[in-house]
């Protein structure tokens, strides 16, 4: 499967409950390559789009190229 860049946008409505999940989930993550809510919710995304993926035959995706996936955009 090749990769393709899509000209669409995801608009996402965010709770105020969402955002105060996304905080709190965000303060575990302090020390790693996530800061933003943004990155959280693109490398939430970009996991779930990997495991579909995988679970219909394709191959898996190895952590390297699922951060510069996220990193990327």
């Amino acid at each position: 499967m090749a990769d393709r860049r899509f000209e669409h946008a995801l608009t996402v409505k965010v709770t105020t409950e969402m955002r105060d999940d996304m905080d709190r989930a965000l303060r575990r993550l302090d020390g790693t390559i996530i800061r933003t809510r943004s990155e959280f919710l693109r490398s939430t995304l970009q996991y779930c789009l990997d495991v579909l993926t995988e679970s219909n035959g394709g191959s898996p995706v190895s952590l390297e190229e699922r951060i510069r996936r996220v990193l990327s955009a």
